[in-house]
């Protein structure tokens, strides 16, 4: 009879690292949720750099876009570069820009980027948008 209570306490003790296990994994599982849901709010870091992209912006789009939020575009059909994603998703742009394909205005000039200017030009979008942009 003792051997049995002894074996029943066994398992006991085996239900209890088991369970122990199982809410550990939980909370990890938990923590690491939230870590990851709290920087997928932020807004990822851009990698280029913003004085250069502002550079190729004013010598190859400023003939269209403003490049300040308060002046309107030369170009009607053009948004001002502050308010762009209003209108699009910035980092949306990179395959766009890599590959040539004329995006925006109907009459917007096909540019083709190299992959350092293209994260120089998302890096400066990024860094002058005045609005969030809205939830999608």
């Amino acid at each position: 009879m003792c051997q049995g209570k002894a074996a029943a306490m066994g398992e006991t003790k085996a239900m209890t690292k088991r369970q122990l296990h199982r809410a550990m994994s939980a909370v990890i599982l938990l923590c690491s949720a939230l870590v990851s849901g709290c920087a997928a709010d932020e807004a990822p870091l851009p990698v280029g750099n913003a004085a250069n992209g502002k550079a190729l912006a004013e010598a190859r789009c400023s003939t269209c876009h403003a490049l300040d939020a308060d002046v309107a575009s030369p170009h009607a059909d053009a948004p001002p570069f502050p308010l762009l994603n209003q209108r699009v998703v910035i980092e949306n742009l990179a395959e766009a820009l890599a590959e040539g394909i004329g995006v925006g205005h109907r009459d917007m000039p096909e540019f083709v980027f190299e992959p350092s200017e293209i994260d120089d030009i998302l890096a400066y979008l990024e860094s002058v948008q005045v609005m969030p942009a809205p939830s999608r």
